[in-house]
């Protein structure tokens, strides 16, 4: 069994645990050394496993907020539309939160969360975990990239 520490890791678990409650956790700034420092939030959910969860591919919804998903990073940011939560959250999120400054979520430029992808519209750099958010989000423009861990029970 490895430690809760830095290193990157997708246990065995990851196919056979059925789960009622997600836990995400993510540590921003990286620490270098000694415990984990992590703010959590809790996800009500219910499935036979994170692989069934993930590998269909298809979007499932939370409904746990945008202040939510942004305690979990401080001084985080994100645009005030859209704001679309969830999993397998199009190819800009796995599990988070994505927002845009347009009354829609067809171009979001913002995002909390682990496995995202998008530079977002000023090139910021991208957080594949933490916050990335460009094009006047409510914070100003950011890059946090975060360490993220994800526990079921």
């Amino acid at each position: 069994m490895p430690d809760l520490d830095r290193n990157e890791a997708k246990l065995q678990t990851w196919n056979t645990v059925p789960f009622t409650d997600i836990l995400v956790a993510m540590e921003q700034p990286i620490g270098n050394m000694g415990p984990l420092n992590l703010k959590y939030l809790k996800v009500p959910m219910d499935r036979p496993s994170l692989f069934a969860l993930f590998s269909p591919g298809t979007f499932v919804a939370t409904n746990v907020g945008r202040n939510a998903w942004k305690s979990l990073i401080t001084n985080s940011s994100l645009q005030t539309n859209c704001n679309r939560e969830g999993f397998n959250n199009a190819p800009r999120t796995r599990l988070g939160i994505f927002s845009n400054q347009e009354n829609d979520c067809n171009t979001p430029d913002s995002y909390i969360g682990i496995g995202n992808l998008n530079a977002g519209c000023n090139n910021i750099p991208e957080a594949r975990v933490g916050n990335m958010a460009s094009c006047t989000p409510d914070n100003g423009d950011k890059s946090l990239v975060a360490f993220g861990v994800v526990f079921v029970r």
